[in-house]
């Protein structure tokens, strides 16, 4: 079975993106007999949809935990979303694997649209580095959680399983490496002066830097191009016809997360101005209703207004956009807060 799906999917007009004969016939495999079986499963597609939102329901759960659970901790650990969605970026234009749902050999359904590349999933990196960062004294949590994540993304044709293991496998690592080596202690530490958080910033460019390399090593001349096949597969079904641009795709991915690490660097608190924790449930639930709607109103408010040409106004836009998320949780919101009287008059706070 899989020297005859490898040759199938290696013959001239084959869109197995110049990847061998293994890894071909590895992915019809698992396309044939894991994602299609999965695809099935029609009673669990509204569910799909909510987990398939993931990166965002994580950036809300990390601003619930500063207003309402542990300011301190979700200050020392948020910059963990900027860092995988980057690093991810970079590995996806590295390795260029396309997604189940463009191959056209044995087929699946698409089920979510997106113009990155496969390799890794960028979901489950960043779902395996903040949960195990959020819940790492709750290991059986941890696997429920990873393991819902991870087969949601083969259920949606999204991803292979390699894709979902390695992702799985970088968040733990970035996690890992953040904590061991200091990084959480240093970030923290830069918030005490505007000369340390340029600094952050500026040591953040190396990897801006191999962002742009790599990609122009996805884009140049002498890279083999992305077939033709995987964008009319992905528009399969669909009644409007999207363009498949990965260079594209990936740059959105970065300088919306960009610009979310910049916007961290340059105001999160310092230890000595964190929000007060809720007194009652009333402050607890008012908090997460009231800020939600806030944060997502101006996110998605700038997203109404911004262009889509020409693209470098639509990435300036795009890193506003994300930016904003850090401003309105910890500018705006204490004073409506305050005003609603979900925050006591006490609280050290950005509010004057």
């Amino acid at each position: 079975m899989g020297k005859e799906v490898a040759a199938q999917e290696t013959n001239p007009g084959s869109d197995s993106g110049g990847h061998g004969p293994f890894l071909t016939g590895i992915c019809a495999w698992q396309r044939i007999h894991l994602i299609r079986p999965l695809q099935t499963l029609r009673s669990v597609e509204p569910i799909a949809k909510i987990i398939s939102e993931a990166p965002i329901l994580l950036v809300s759960l990390w601003i619930i935990w500063y207003w309402c659970v542990d300011p301190r901790g979700a200050v020392r650990g948020i910059f963990l979303v900027p860092i995988c969605e980057i690093s991810n970026a970079i590995l996806k234009q590295y390795f260029r694997h396309p997604r189940p749902g463009w191959i056209r050999e044995h087929p699946v359904e698409y089920k979510q649209w997106s113009a990155e590349y496969s390799f890794p999933s960028s979901d489950m990196q960043l779902v395996a580095s903040n949960a195990i960062y959020l819940f790492g004294r709750h290991p059986v949590h941890l696997m429920v959680v990873l393991v819902i994540v991870g087969v949601n993304r083969l259920h949606r044709g999204a991803h292979y399983l390699h894709d979902v293991v390695a992702g799985t496998v970088v968040g733990l690592l970035l996690t890992y490496t953040y904590i061991r080596f200091g990084f959480e202690d240093m970030l923290e530490n830069m918030t005490y002066s505007l000369s340390t958080r340029l600094l952050t910033i500026l040591c953040s460019l190396p990897l801006v830097a191999m962002k742009f390399l790599v990609g122009h090593r996805a884009s140049a001349a002498t890279a083999q191009p992305d077939p033709v096949a995987w964008e009319k597969k992905a528009n399969s079904g669909r009644e409007k016809f999207r363009s498949l641009d990965t260079d594209e795709g990936h740059m959105k991915q970065f300088s919306g997360m960009y610009g979310l690490f910049v916007a961290f660097a340059l105001t999160n608190p310092r230890p000595d101005e964190l929000m007060e924790l809720p007194r009652n449930s009333r402050e607890f639930y008012g908090r997460i209703v009231f800020g939600q709607m806030v944060v997502i109103g101006v996110f998605l408010g700038i997203a109404s207004i911004s262009p889509k040409t020409p693209p470098l106004m639509m990435h300036v836009f795009r890193s506003i956009q994300y930016a904003s998320v850090p401003i309105v949780t910890y500018f705006l919101s204490p004073p409506i807060f305050k005003s609603l009287g979900l925050l006591s008059e006490e609280a050290t706070m950005h509010i004057e």
